[in-house]
C-alpha cells in the first residue's frame, strides 16, 4: 500500500473526538515511516502518519480529533521537525500534545532540542520497544498487545 493511500485509510478508519490512543507519525524516510506504523498498530494505537511537516499540519488540521501523542523526526524536506513543532506549539488546539522527537543527528546541539520541548528524544537508530515504552507512558490505561518481531 502506498504511504498516501495508507494515511487515507488510517484516517477513515479512526473514531471521530478523543480518540486516545492514537498516535501520529511524522517521517520523511518511507522505510522507517512504516516500521512505526506497523509497530504502533501492532501494539494496538490508531496511527496516522505524514512524510513532512506541512504535511502533517494539514493532516491534524482536517481530524475531528485530536492525538494521543505524535513521534517527530527532525530532519524531512518541506517543513522540517522543528517547524512543524513550532507550528503545533503556536496552535492552542495542538500545543499540548507530547511530542516525541526521533532523530539520527548526533551533532544537534541539545538546547536546540530543548528549545522544541519534546517530552522525549530518542536517538535513531533505536530499539521498538524503547519508543512504545515511551508513548506507552502517554496512555497508562490503555491496554495493550505485546508487539510482533
Amino acid at each position: 500500500m502506498s504511504p498516501s493511500h495508507r494515511q487515507q485509510a488510517h484516517r477513515r478508519s479512526l473514531p471521530i473526538a478523543g480518540n486516545a490512543n492514537v498516535v501520529l507519525v511524522v517521517e520523511d524516510s518511507a522505510e522507517i515511516r512504516e516500521v512505526l506504523v506497523d509497530q504502533l498498530e501492532a501494539a494496538d494505537y490508531e496511527v496516522l502518519s505524514a512524510p513532512d511537516g506541512e504535511s502533517a499540519l494539514k493532516l491534524l488540521a482536517s481530524c475531528k480529533f485530536i492525538p494521543g501523542a505524535i513521534v517527530l523526526d527532525l530532519a524531512m524536506p518541506r517543513h522540517d521537525g522543528h517547524a512543524f513543532r513550532q507550528a503545533q506549539l503556536d496552535d492552542p488546539r495542538w500545543a499540548d500534545i507530547p511530542v516525541v522527537v526521533i532523530t539520527g543527528d548526533d551533532n544537534l546541539e541539545r538546547t536546540k532540542i530543548a528549545s522544541l520541548k519534546p517530552h522525549a528524544v530518542i536517538a535513531k537508530p533505536f530499539e521498538i520497544e524503547q519508543l512504545l515504552e515511551v508513548i506507552g507512558s502517554f496512555f497508562p490505561f490503555q491496554r495493550r498487545k505485546p508487539t510482533r518481531h
